[in-house]
């Protein structure tokens, strides 16, 4: 009987290694796996930033063999003053999705006002071109200044100065003329939108991507030409790149024109709203949270952990309500009051699934998505320690 016994506890033991055995090279079989799982995603998105770099490449090929047309040069008054033009590259050629606009002119000192020739006011506004496909053009009369050669107009409240042809050497504002065949393309876009705005400047497959005023830019450096997506009705605020390092996504504002403000919109893209566009082709995919967000959109973010079938968005309300959207459905998941505070950046979290965190001013938050809802934990700070927290970056190499 005491034999039978320690056989059977003999046994049991050898059983019990060979389990803790196998479990330990079970377990580091899985690690193995994960870790090579990884390497391979990595390579996938380099893989997809390399295609779409070729196809880049390919339509611009397309597009220079197609296109030799020249491109408007800038009027030239010989009362303004004179400035420097910069010389064109000569490789830089008119894209598919690419439109030219004359550079803006430098306004004269003031100690010119004086001399200069008065104004003419444009008295009526009814065979106006209409810009944009909007009725309301303007919300002040427009304003001709023929010494400078220019007629400016209100959109939106703000002005826009339109300088006339440089062939052209009288001009009245009374008189009615046929709509030109011509049409306005931008070819380039001079500036960067960074007074009020943070992480809005990436390289993405050989592209330096920003924004300015109602278009994101597509700059290459080494071949001095821009792209650009004209999909926004108004000013972009906010950018974010999506893992597969080929789609966008792109926030904006609402209208500035106050008689628009007090009007009951018809068209629900003048609305504040996020933009999910391809880079390549400059196709939008997405359009989400038309009705949603109060003034603008402030923070993008996409999550990575799921290889960023989420989008965060925070927008600029009293509140800094804090959304979360299903990015291919474009269904909202989930959204609550963030901090009264401005907001300046938000990030999804790089491992943890469903965790994100918000920064601004004296704070900094962290949300869980669980169930359809957020919950909020709150950082504590020395109160002498922290007054804007305008970043984050995680170290994804730990």
């Amino acid at each position: 009987m005491i034999y039978m016994f320690y056989f059977l506890m003999t046994f049991c033991l050898l059983v019990d290694g060979l389990l803790r055995q196998d479990q330990v090279e079970v377990c580091e079989r899985v690690t193995y796996l994960e870790k090579k799982v990884r390497v391979q995603e990595d390579e996938i998105v380099c893989l997809k930033s390399a295609v779409a770099d070729i196809l880049r490449r390919l339509n611009q090929v397309e597009a220079e063999k197609a296109q030799n047309s020249i491109l408007p040069t800038k009027p030239v008054f010989k009362s303004s003053t004179p400035h420097k033009t910069t010389p064109r590259t000569p490789r830089r050629t008119p894209l598919d999705n690419v439109y030219v606009t004359p550079p803006t002119r430098h306004s004269t000192p003031p100690s010119s006002a004086k001399s200069r020739t008065p104004i003419k006011k444009w008295g009526s506004m009814t065979n106006s071109t209409e810009l944009n496909g909007s009725h309301n053009v303007s919300s002040k009369d427009p304003q001709w200044n023929s010494e400078e050669g220019n007629l400016r107009i209100y959109l939106r409240g703000r002005p826009v100065s339109l300088y006339a042809p440089s062939d052209l050497s009288d001009y009245s504002v009374d008189k009615e003329v046929t709509t030109p065949d011509q049409k306005l393309q931008l070819e380039y876009v001079f500036g960067y939108r960074g007074r009020d705005c943070r992480s809005n400047l990436y390289y993405l497959n050989g592209e330096v991507i920003y924004f300015c005023a109602g278009v994101v830019v597509l700059h290459n450096p080494e071949e001095q030409t821009q792209r650009h997506y004209l999909g926004h009705t108004d000013d972009v605020k906010c950018l974010a790149i999506h893992p597969d390092k080929v789609r966008v996504a792109t926030g904006q504002v609402a209208g500035h024109d106050r008689k628009d403000s007090k009007k009951k919109k018809e068209e629900s893209d003048k609305k504040p709203h996020v933009r999910i566009w391809h880079s390549t082709s400059l196709n939008t995919l997405h359009v989400i949270g038309i009705g949603d967000f109060d003034r603008s959109v402030c923070c993008l973010s996409f999550s990575k952990q799921d290889g960023g079938a989420k989008l965060c968005v925070v927008d600029e309300s009293n509140e800094h309500e804090l959304f979360v959207y299903d990015v291919e459905k474009g269904r909202k998941l989930a959204n609550t009051k963030g901090s009264q505070d401005p907001v300046l950046a938000v990030e999804f979290h790089p491992s943890e699934p469903n965790s994100i965190i918000d920064v601004g001013k004296g704070h900094i938050q962290f949300w869980t998505l669980e169930s359809g809802k957020l919950t909020k934990k709150s950082g504590v700070f020395d109160v002498s320690h922290c007054v804007y927290d305008v970043s984050l970056k995680f170290n994804t190499h730990l």
